[in-house]
């Protein structure tokens, strides 16, 4: 029995998931996801975040689906905004520049790996679950082409003190105008990871 598709709420047209075609995500073993202007979706909050990527199996091949995609409008990868500054939900100007710097060298540091379009905020509560056990990715607003260690790096441990900073740094920044209470709280956890390095 085919499962039916879990109604997803977008805030618009461009936050649409890139892999929404249910082919490529039955390939995948993923139920896809489909765009509705009813609800949000039933989330997983409470399961364990391993059905979907325990093995990195499917991430990977969810990845290997981006490689070479064009950049999403409006949005820069870590690396171009080593340079540039300002991209999607990031701009680097509106963080105090202590802050900004430690930003920049923490993506700077990342190891180099090939960018991929990545979904980059797996969280428990942006997978759903049909009745047959598939599991889907919702809540794409935040995707963009980068390095997959954006989304690989929220995996279960062990991770590096850099990654854990690069991550750290991207969530206080994309942050820091949307949510400012959110963001600020963030800033003793990027210091004291600066200091673990």
């Amino acid at each position: 029995m085919a499962s039916a598709p879990v109604p997803v709420k977008h805030s618009s047209p461009a936050c649409r998931p890139p892999f929404c075609c249910a082919k490529r995500a039955r390939q995948l073993g993923v139920a896809s996801a489909s765009p509705s202007a009813g609800g949000f979706h039933p989330p997983l909050a409470q399961a364990p975040f391993t059905p979907f990527i325990g093995s990195r199996n499917s991430l990977e091949a969810l990845h290997s689906l981006g490689v070479g995609h064009a950049q999403r409008p409006g949005f820069l990868s870590s690396s171009a905004l080593v340079a540039q500054g300002k991209g999607g939900d990031v701009d680097l100007s509106a963080l105090p520049a202590p802050l900004a710097r430690i930003c920049k060298q923490a993506w700077a540091a990342l190891a180099p790996a090939p960018s991929t379009i990545i979904h980059a905020d797996l969280t428990p509560s942006n997978l759903i679950q049909y009745e047959t056990g598939e599991i889907g990715l919702v809540d794409w607003d935040e995707c963009r082409v980068d390095l997959p260690v954006f989304d690989t790096g929220y995996l279960a441990p062990p991770r590096s003190a850099q990654v854990a900073l690069a991550l750290k740094a991207w969530e206080m920044a994309c942050s820091w105008q949307i949510e400012p209470a959110y963001a600020r709280g963030l800033v003793a956890d990027v210091y004291r990871l600066v200091e673990e390095l």
